[in-house]
């Protein structure tokens, strides 16, 4: 069970926990599964997991991880990645949701020698104009692999995403443009997640007050450890521009 993501889901009058868990006898063994309380309060009150898929009908995908749901008016809309600079988009009806997923596309490509969008992708509405905002966790491969955020901009869910700052030098969020207002604890910036107007299904953020809360660590105590072994901190980015 990792990479959680909680939003209230008003026709349902229910709060949905997305996360992956592994499925044995599954092709794709990681799968995206949900979980609901209407008491977020209470944590014993969320239900037994439930998977998204009921078989292995994603003919098109042959990895996912990370899975995020973000809506419109009409449509529930599931994004992954592939861990090979892929990220992916499948839809259900609203009124179908949590059930009626289909195949995925990909809907954004971006690997390079140095450097490739990877995991951790995170949608999404912008308050001010009704457009969309995706941060994907990118690696930066040019001095052993160092993680940081990488942006695209979309008019809708289901639209184009072009690239707004996608490398290294010049990412969303890295160690090339991160400040620290006193110890720097951290050249690893990842799997973060913005500070949200409100909890519901349309995931709202303002460019007004952009903040992100993330995980990081100095790379000396990142090279060579399994995931799990690596001390991660927690942080808040706050846009200084």
């Amino acid at each position: 069970f990792c990479a959680p993501q909680v939003f209230y889901f008003r026709p349902h009058g229910l709060w949905y926990l997305v996360y992956q868990t592994h499925a044995e006898g599954r092709r794709l063994g990681l799968q995206p599964t949900y979980s609901t309380t209407r008491d977020i309060s209470d944590p014993a009150s969320w239900t037994a997991p439930s998977l998204f898929y009921t078989d292995d009908s994603l003919p098109t995908v042959e990895g996912w991880i990370d899975f995020w749901v973000i809506c419109d008016d009409a449509r529930a809309h599931l994004f992954f990645t592939s861990l090979d600079g892929r990220m992916w988009r499948a839809s259900t009806e609203l009124a179908a949701f949590p059930q009626g997923f289909g195949d995925a596309e990909c809907v954004i490509s971006d690997a390079h020698a140095d450097w490739r969008l990877f995991e951790a992708s995170h949608t999404y509405r912008v308050a001010e104009d009704d457009t969309y905002l995706t941060l994907v966790e990118g690696e930066d491969r040019r001095q052993g692999v160092k993680r940081y955020f990488m942006a695209y901009a979309a008019d809708t869910l289901a639209g184009e995403w072009s690239p707004i700052a996608t490398t290294p030098a010049e990412p969303f969020a890295g160690a090339a443009n991160v400040a620290f207002a006193a110890e720097t604890w951290s050249d690893h910036i990842s799997h973060g997640e913005f500070v949200r107007q409100s909890g519901d299904e349309t995931l709202t953020v303002s460019l007004a007050d952009l903040r992100m809360v993330y995980q990081g660590v100095h790379h000396e105590e990142f090279a060579g450890r399994r995931y799990g072994d690596i001390p991660w901190r927690i942080g808040l980015l706050r846009r200084d521009r």
